[in-house]
């Protein structure tokens, strides 16, 4: 007489191990998928893990009888004995072209080859992981501008463009020294006195404007105001969103201020780290190489 629920064991095993084996019937075996997105239904699911069933794996592991007979102190003969006639039922009832249904996990059934197969319940996921994750119908509200091109900086390309910096200064400051020196020097010694060229003073000026003019009004030119640079360290690149997480929850768990970055062309940037000067960031660029070579820095 049946005296074990070797379904709900079963069950119990498939979120904990990624194969478990049905002697003399075949196995289940675990199948991961990531994070989907699917902008075109506006919808994403989690990730999850399907039950595929291989009748090909039939030899004993141990690893069911082991389970029921821990659980329910029944010894493991006992259990191998009411496991055989669990297993002589699904056959029995699957040759007879019905299904044999096992709640919250699926069914078998024969197919036309006479082979005994299994289909998953829809709605599954044995992944811990992803434990009360649903799957989402989501709506866009706010269209958000595409961010700027990211543009990884070096530090051969920093040093140009700072030598650029200070030519450009250079050349500036000796052509207004240069306008100076042709206007000053004349009229400190006296070319123009002796030239004979009459040059009005300040006085003259003053005088020929209306006494009660009031003066003009002070032209305010705005000052443009620089965008601050952000310098990120991007530690990797995903395609799949689902794998730019764990790096990200990774990362936090290592004490990093990570964060996942969009980029125009589709990839998720995990950053561990946002900094606002240039020198700051490439510190901490060094530091983070030490465990991961490949990180590098953009900005924007």
């Amino acid at each position: 007489m049946l005296i074990v629920d070797f379904a709900k064991y079963i069950k119990e095993l498939l979120l904990l191990h990624d194969c478990v084996i049905l002697p003399g019937l075949g196995g289940f075996v675990a199948n991961y998928k990531p994070a989907e997105f699917n902008p075109a239904r506006n919808t994403a699911s989690p990730p999850s893990k399907h039950i595929l069933f291989n009748h090909n794996l039939i030899h004993n592991d141990g690893l069911l009888y082991a389970y029921v007979s821990d659980v329910t102190d029944h010894g493991y003969k006992d259990v191998q004995d009411m496991a055989i006639i669990y297993i002589d039922r699904i056959h029995k009832e699957t040759r007879k072209g019905m299904k044999y249904v096992i709640d919250g996990l699926g069914y078998f059934y024969l197919d036309k080859e006479r082979q005994i197969q299994f289909m998953e319940e829809a709605g599954n996921n044995f992944l811990l992981e992803s434990y009360g994750l649903p799957f989402l119908q989501y709506r866009e509200f706010e269209k958000f501008p595409k961010p700027e091109t990211y543009h990884l900086l070096s530090p051969e390309a920093n040093l140009l463009a700072r030598q650029r910096r200070i030519r450009r200064w250079i050349y500036t400051t000796a052509a207004a020294c240069l306008v100076a020196a042709i206007v000053l020097v004349p009229v400190r010694t006296g070319y123009f006195d002796r030239a004979g060229i009459d040059i009005p003073t300040a006085d003259s000026f003053q005088k020929e404007q209306p006494v009660h003019a009031k003066p003009p009004p002070e032209s305010k030119t705005p000052v443009a105001s620089d965008t601050e640079t952000e310098y990120h360290i991007v530690v990797g690149s995903f395609r799949d969103f689902g794998n730019a997480r764990q790096l990200r929850n990774e990362l936090v768990r290592e004490g990093h201020k990570a964060r996942i970055l969009c980029s125009d062309k589709g990839y998720f940037r995990v950053s561990s780290g946002t900094y606002s000067g240039h020198s700051e960031a490439t510190g901490h660029l060094a530091t983070v190489r030490r465990d991961y070579e490949s990180a590098w820095m953009l900005s924007n």
